[in-house]
């Protein structure tokens, strides 16, 4: 292939990925401009010209439009709005011919595409400017714009058509940014616009002149113009290092392939992206637990295609909102519900980056448009750059899973602060426990929604360690939790019960005593030995999650019978089980009762102390 043969076709190619960027990153100020011109100017929105295009092949030109009437009605000059002078004037009115240069008819770079009825007064050397595809900017643009004759803009074209390269149509953008920030060729002398061609050596025909700008508004304009330019390379920047993984425009190792900050905005936001831009057949809900212990990589999921939507904190408002969302951008085969008894207490509702994302209510190109033109953007794009320079690795991983990058070696140090810190004393914990049955109440409706949609719904509660289970009963919440589970079997039956249903629902614990719950915690002094199943008592690893998975998924040889399906017809026998190990276990492990014990006696004033923050809020 010859190199200029090679060279257009990897410019076409390179003009249709780079129009949809652009796209993208300037989508805001697209809405902003349509918005405006349908409040101020009404409909239509947009200006279509059938325009001659490569080989002089007819095509319709999308801009915004800056005028009113029909062409002949009026001059330029008088048909021109307040509003659409201020649109040339940024050249923010041609921003839709990216849309042109998606379907293949214009590029970036290239002569500007003329009226379809120039064709005929073109000498032959001028219809050369047609061997090429036409451009949204090109080298006459940036030589003048229409302050220039048509024989010197005929000239440049010509001269863009014989030395063009990648090179040079770089040249011309960088120049082009320049040319709309100054505001250079707008008008031609004593023309709205650009006096008609009638043929070489014409030079113009009679028009109106145009009014001169007053300087305050004239500084105006470039002030906005540069403001504009710069949020335009800022969000450029942002866009290409995608600190947050949702554009996906160019990723290099070492240079943004880390996503360090891909959650830094909150894992709700970047949540509600990535169910918004992606597909997936298996959806994961819960809360840290399910975010870290997951994986949609793992043994089990791998050949599912799944994606790990948990978030800290959650509550279950929040994973009925987040399943709500997921359901109106996606079609799942299987749900995986991961649910504790935290998340159905009364005062928990949302956490602080809810708001801000989609399971709120906001557009999603709207909280898409946050993502690339806050502040904060720009700053996690340095930083990414900055951890991928230093070889720092990602903590989130793109398919939802969250890494313990830095596990401990101080297990029993890591087993007492989750309880000190956070399940004995935190009043929507074991504190101050206030069970809500109103949120099994929104599960319900929930799994209803998908099973009514033929989805599979596998709910489950998380394996924690035994010693969570003592510190549940030290703390006077065992009964709540028997009630929680015995409500949780008669939602799932009734939903079941559903003939509208048209995918299972089953519910499955995992809660108890046996030999992966009951795993021995090596002493805060031993740093040597490492734990299988466990990052602290609430916490599991992603091993125990592929034990759990595979007794729900799996059939036959799979299963590990690690946890059991529960039923109106087991429940009771289930919870008589559960008693009587725990009695076995604290008959073998005494010391372990007794530390729960004294952590309850020792977290007694900080307790108090955010009982009474809690309750006076």
């Amino acid at each position: 292939m010859a190199p200029r043969q090679r060279y257009f076709l990897l410019k076409h190619a390179f003009d249709r990925v780079a129009a949809v960027f652009l796209l993208i990153v300037l989508s805001p100020i697209l809405l902003a401009a349509a918005a405006v011109i349908l409040l101020v100017d009404g409909r239509p929105l947009l200006f279509r010209q059938v325009r001659a295009g490569f080989r002089g092949k007819p095509f319709s030109i999308i801009k915004f439009r800056t005028m009113l009437g029909s062409e002949g009605e009026a001059s330029d000059e008088e048909r021109m709005t307040r509003l659409g002078s201020l649109l040339r004037d940024t050249s923010v009115d041609e921003l839709p011919e990216l849309v042109n240069v998606v379907r293949g008819e214009m590029s970036l770079v290239g002569p500007r595409p003329l009226p379809l009825h120039y064709l005929p007064r073109y000498t032959r050397e001028q219809m050369r400017r047609h061997d090429v595809r036409p451009g949204i900017t090109g080298w006459a643009q940036v030589n003048g714009r229409n302050e220039i004759d048509w024989d010197r803009r005929f000239a440049l074209d010509l001269d863009y058509v014989d030395k063009s390269t990648f090179g040079f149509d770089l040249k011309i953008l960088f120049l082009t940014i320049i040319a709309v920030v100054t505001r250079k060729g707008i008008h031609a002398p004593g023309h709205a616009t650009m006096f008609e061609f009638v043929g070489t050596g014409a030079i113009h025909s009679p028009s109106t002149k145009t009014k001169p700008i007053p300087p305050a508004r004239r500084l105006s304009y470039r002030v906005a113009a540069v403001a504009v330019a710069l949020q335009v390379s800022t969000a450029a920047c942002v866009a290409a290092i995608d600190p947050y993984d949702v554009v996906g425009l160019v990723r290099v190792d070492g240079i943004n392939g880390e996503k360090t900050r891909r959650t830094e905005r909150g894992a709700r936001v970047e949540r509600s992206l990535r169910l918004w831009l992606s597909d997936h057949d298996t959806l994961i809900l819960g809360g840290s637990r399910a975010r870290s212990g997951l994986d949609p990589d793992g043994s089990v999921l791998k050949t599912m295609d799944a994606y790990n939507a948990a978030v800290p904190e959650a509550s279950m408002v929040e994973i009925a909102a987040i399943g709500r969302f997921a359901r109106r951008h996606n079609q799942f085969k299987r749900v995986i519900i991961s649910v504790s008894l935290s998340m159905f207490e009364a005062d928990r509702v949302t956490g602080r980056d809810f708001e801000n994302s989609g399971f709120a209510g906001d557009p999603m190109p709207i909280v898409y448009a946050r993502s690339l033109l806050a502040p904060q953007a720009a700053i996690d794009a340095y930083r990414t750059l900055r951890d991928n320079l230093r070889g720092a690795r990602a903590p989130d991983m793109s398919n939802g899973l969250h890494l313990r990058l830095h596990p401990t070696s101080r297990y029993r140090a890591a087993f007492d602060e989750v309880l000190e810190r956070k399940y004995l004393v935190q009043p929507w914990h074991y504190a101050h426990f206030e069970y809500d049955p109103r949120r099994v109440e929104l599960l319900h409706r929930l799994i209803a929604d998908f099973a009514r949609s033929g989805t599979e719904v596998y709910v489950y509660t998380d394996p924690v360690h035994a010693r969570q289970i003592e510190a549940m009963t030290a703390m006077g919440v065992y009964p709540i939790f028997e009630r929680w589970l015995t409500d949780l079997t008669a939602t799932v039956a009734k939903v079941n019960a559903d003939p509208w249903s048209r995918g299972k629902v089953e519910l499955w614990d995992f809660t108890g005593y046996n030999r992966i719950t009951t795993e021995n915690i090596p002493d805060s002094d031993d740093t040597r030995q490492t734990m299988t199943w466990y990052w602290n008592s609430s916490l599991y690893t992603p091993a125990l999650g592929d034990l759990v998975l595979a007794d729900m998924l799996k059939d036959g040889n799979g299963r590990v019978d690690l946890g059991k399906q529960l039923s109106p017809f087991n429940i009771q026998a289930v919870l008589a089980q559960k008693r009587k190990a725990a009695r076995r276990y604290g008959a073998e492990y005494p010391q372990e009762v007794a530390d729960i014990v004294h952590l309850v006696h020792r977290t007694g004033p900080a307790r108090r102390a955010m009982i009474e923050q809690f309750e006076s809020n």
